[in-house]
């Protein structure tokens, strides 16, 4: 268990297998070079950020997490194609998309019932593969291919370190046998 040491960044996140990781880095070897490539450690899909979570809070985060666990069976994902967040004119972010019967209703759950401890933005789901080095990075559009059966999710801890952020898996959550 953490212990209680005030506050930890943290969110809850689906991780990708090490097959999908990898081409997702032969697709990253296209994307120009106004873009920041994510790291391989770091590329996830993200089900609900909460920012500073009180240590003393943890408990009842894995508690929720648990009980939307037992309500989800194994699912698969599938990655789509490219888009730019937040918007073509305001190009921050280069995502892959991905999609499934499942997942919209699973993040919803799990964003519902952690109520006041996550972000409440409507979920989208996507891979962040690139951030924009300037305020005008090339537009692209990149095809993905690939699927995988997700298993489980996990609650992150994230520690910003001047190299970029570093991430701790802090408890897993097995979804149930469909």
């Amino acid at each position: 268990m953490i212990e209680d040491t005030g506050t930890i960044r943290a969110f809850f996140a689906i991780c990708l297998p090490d097959s999908i990781k990898n081409e997702i880095q032969q697709i990253q070897k296209n994307v120009h070079n106004s873009w920041r490539i994510t790291g391989k450690s770091q590329l996830h899909l993200t089900l609900a950020f909460m920012g500073a979570l009180p240590s003393s809070k943890l408990s009842e985060i894995f508690s929720i997490a648990k009980d939307v666990s037992k309500n989800f069976s194994k699912f698969e994902l599938e990655l789509t194609e490219s888009s730019i967040f937040p918007s073509l004119k305001v190009p921050r972010v280069l995502v892959l998309g991905v999609k499934s019967d499942i997942l919209i209703d699973f993040a919803n759950s799990l964003l519902k019932k952690l109520n006041v401890f996550a972000d409440q933005k409507k979920f989208s789901g996507h891979i962040t593969i690139a951030r924009a080095r300037d305020s005008k990075p090339e537009i692209q559009h990149l095809e993905a291919k690939g699927k995988w059966l997700v298993e489980d999710f996990k609650l992150f801890k994230s520690e910003l370190q001047p190299t970029g952020p570093v991430y701790t898996i802090l408890e897993k959550f097995d979804l149930i046998q469909s």
